[in-house]
């Protein structure tokens, strides 16, 4: 038994590090990724300012995970604090992609600040709602508080109304380039698993499920997973965003970025 208790402990501890390992490439990625997207010339400077946004999200999202894996979150507890409402900036991220990417010629007007009323909303919750209602108490027994219940659901409808909305206008668009495309229906079919997965978690442990991983600890895999497919699609398709190589051909022609963005696809 003890045989089989210390090998237990051990993977683990193996699991726990391989965990470490995955998170820490995918905050350094998505850090560098982000970094890519501020320096690099680009095709549409509103369209990589988004990007470079989600992906340093995404990179202090994995990180503060990872400070909570190191069991560092004594020290750096405010990262759990901030990181708790973070999420809720996906959503509008996403769909200000999308925006700017089926009009090139789009600005930025007063209301797209509506898109940051559920953060703000999120914000004051945590920091006046934890303090008076339901931090001590648990409507079903287990050890998530109501009041954390009551802002991951809150973030859960968010974000789900948002999915809908963005799938929807994608569905409906022709104004964009096939590459530009199938960027962003990997961006929303590739970012809906996070969602499933860990507010399913959550919600399974809400109602008292005990569950072998964490779901802050799912979400944090799916969102390195995210973080390699973005990769790996920018890697294979960087005239999608940028303009080298093959593209700075095209860059004087005259021509829209949706015109010139099919002639590369021709050319692919």
């Amino acid at each position: 038994m003890a045989g089989r208790r210390f090998g237990f402990g051990s993977l683990i501890v193996n699991l726990t590090l391989i965990l470490q390992i995955l998170i820490s490439i995918g905050v350094l990625q998505a850090l560098l990724l982000g970094l890519l997207f501020v320096f690099v010339p680009k095709n549409r400077p509103e369209v990589s300012i988004l990007m470079a946004v989600l992906l340093f999200l995404s990179s202090f999202l994995l990180f503060s995970e990872l400070i909570d894996l190191l069991n560092l979150q004594d020290r750096f507890s405010f990262l759990k604090h901030t990181s708790m409402v973070l999420d809720l900036v996906f959503g509008p991220l996403i769909w200000g992609l999308l925006c700017f990417s089926v009009q090139s010629d789009r600005k930025v007007v007063p209301s797209d600040l509506l898109h940051l009323l559920p953060l703000l909303l999120g914000i004051i919750w945590v920091n006046t709602g934890f303090r008076w209602y339901g931090l001590n108490t648990s409507l079903f027994g287990t050890t998530i508080p109501d009041a954390v219940a009551g802002m991951v659901f809150f973030k859960l409808l968010v974000l789900a109304g948002y999915c809908l909305a963005i799938m929807k206008k994608l569905g409906e668009t022709d104004k964009l380039s096939p590459g530009l495309r199938n960027f962003l229906k990997l961006l929303v079919w590739s970012f809906i698993p996070i969602v499933l997965v860990a507010y399913g978690a959550f919600t399974l442990m809400f109602f008292g499920v005990h569950l072998k991983v964490d779901s802050d600890y799912l979400a944090s895999i799916c969102l390195t997973s995210f973080v390699y497919l973005l990769t790996i699609f920018i890697i294979r398709r960087p005239e999608v965003f940028f303009r080298k190589s093959l593209t700075s051909k095209y860059s004087n022609s005259g021509l829209d970025h949706t015109t010139r963005d099919q002639v590369l696809e021709r050319r692919q």
